[in-house]
């Protein structure tokens, strides 16, 4: 069967609409499990970055903890992507830490996308302001803000990679 230049020029224009289409609407959080899709919209609006044990209790922060159950996830690395673009610029944090696991090949990228985002304005209230271009820092019991793209390097130079040491896997495992 012989196509003609004219169908084939409509066939590719359709592609084309169908491709520019599904670029618009960016990721699909339908894609993922349940816990998936709760621990995808806990990284977007998240506002504190903790790795590692946090307060008194030694716990877990809820951005770490969703960044655990979103790496299991099968859709993980277009869902990071995604994030480092759409979230709050803590959750974009953890997805650049989620990538550097993930897709370490792609991580400069992303650090890159990650920087050229708009910094936010100060935001919080008076008792918990968070300052234009900072986030918010947990560290054991010590709160604080810091520099969004300082973190960022910090990811990059390796600062948190114990997150990926399986001896601390464990240690969340049993909380």
């Amino acid at each position: 069967m012989k196509i003609h230049k004219t169908h084939q020029v409509i066939l590719l224009m359709v592609f084309l609409t169908f491709q520019a289409n599904a670029q618009e609407k960016g990721f699909d959080e339908s894609v993922l499990s349940e816990n998936g899709r709760q621990a995808y919209r806990t990284l977007l609006k998240t506002e504190l970055f903790a790795i590692g044990p946090i307060y008194a209790s030694a716990e877990v922060s809820v951005g770490e903890r969703a960044l655990d159950v979103l790496v299991g996830e099968k859709e993980a690395v277009p869902a990071l992507r995604a994030l480092v673009e759409k979230a709050m610029p803590e959750g974009g944090l953890y997805a650049l830490l989620g990538l550097q696991k993930l897709e370490p090949d792609s991580f400069d990228k992303y650090l890159e996308t990650f920087r050229k985002k708009p910094e936010l304005a100060e935001r919080g209230d008076d008792f918990d302001k968070i300052p234009g271009g900072e986030v918010k820092r947990m560290d054991g019991c010590s709160g604080f803000t810091e520099k969004r793209t300082a973190v960022a390097d910090a990811i990059k130079g390796g600062e948190f990679d114990f997150w990926f040491y399986e001896e601390w896997v464990k240690i969340k495992q049993q909380q």
